[in-house]
């Protein structure tokens, strides 16, 4: 009997163990979760910063680029130049039927 009352509270002590870590086990988790999107924003961001220098490299050192986006911002083309804008999220447009 005194084994079988043993074995009963130090399982009630196992469980009591147990329950009083699983909160902590949540919290962990929910900020490894955290931590991974904290992760995937930083790297988009520096992705944006390279891009960002890059095109300020080309505004300080290549006039071609210079011309090239004063004239898109200024919707100017140079003579014998077609200039083709497509916009985004139009729908594509289906050719239109004979009418019978």
């Amino acid at each position: 009997m005194n084994r079988l009352l043993v074995v009963g509270i130090v399982a009630i002590l196992a469980v009591g163990c147990i329950l009083a870590f699983i909160p902590l086990l949540r919290q962990r988790h929910r900020e490894t979760a955290q931590i991974e999107q904290l992760q995937t924003e930083v790297s988009r961001k520096k992705t944006a910063v390279a891009q960002l220098r890059r095109e300020a490299e080309l505004l300080k050192n290549d006039p071609a680029y210079i011309e090239l986006k004063a004239r898109d911002r200024l919707d100017m083309m140079k003579p014998g130049e077609t200039i083709v804008r497509f916009e985004p999220g139009q729908p594509p447009v289906s050719p239109a039927r004979p009418v019978r």
